[in-house]
């Protein structure tokens, strides 16, 4: 949580769920005070969840609900800037005017050095150690698009697909984000 950028509790699951970890946010009331929770718990490689779930506050205080919320405050400034969404933008823009299929698109993404599998339309680069949802990209990234890309023979490519641009150089001036001990 420390080391990637997020913009939502959503976007740290997908994260976790690379390495079958899910998450589930729970809220609720207790002697008249509302109250927010996270649960963890592992999952096999469909997704399902196995053993029982652990609430955040019985690993750690970096995993719980304040602690997120404060994480994704602090992301904000950076999630919103070019220098970031730029260059993972060009590398799925890359990928998807030379995909045919879902299986080629997640292929030419890993091959331009993007790690993991797509959840919906939620890219993580582990290069910026940042976590998007694709809307947060533009809307020629969002999972509509993609659906159509992928799954209908007629649709419009050329319309559908976003502009190609250079790459732009990342800036010295982004917050740097700090190597935690394991």
């Amino acid at each position: 949580a420390e080391q990637y950028r997020f913009g939502s509790i959503s976007e740290f699951r997908t994260l976790l769920n690379l390495y079958n970890v899910d998450l589930e946010e729970r809220r609720g009331e207790a002697d008249g005070k509302r109250w927010n929770g996270i649960v963890y718990t592992a999952t096999d490689e469909q997704g399902k969840w196995v053993g029982t779930p652990i609430k955040s506050s019985a690993l750690t205080l970096k995993g719980g609900y304040k602690f997120l919320q404060k994480q994704i405050a602090r992301n904000d400034a950076d999630i919103k800037s070019e220098q970031i969404k730029g260059p993972i933008r060009g590398t799925v823009a890359r990928a998807m005017h030379r995909a045919r299929t879902q299986d080629e698109f997640v292929r030419l993404l890993k091959a331009d050095g993007a790690t993991g599998r797509i959840t919906g339309a939620t890219f993580v680069d582990h290069r910026t150690k940042t976590v998007l949802n694709g809307s947060r990209l533009g809307k020629s990234y969002s999972a509509n698009v993609f659906q159509e890309l992928f799954n209908n023979p007629r649709a419009d490519r050329a319309s559908l697909l976003p502009k190609l641009s250079a790459p732009a150089p990342a800036p010295a001036t982004l917050r740097q984000q700090t190597p935690q001990k394991p």
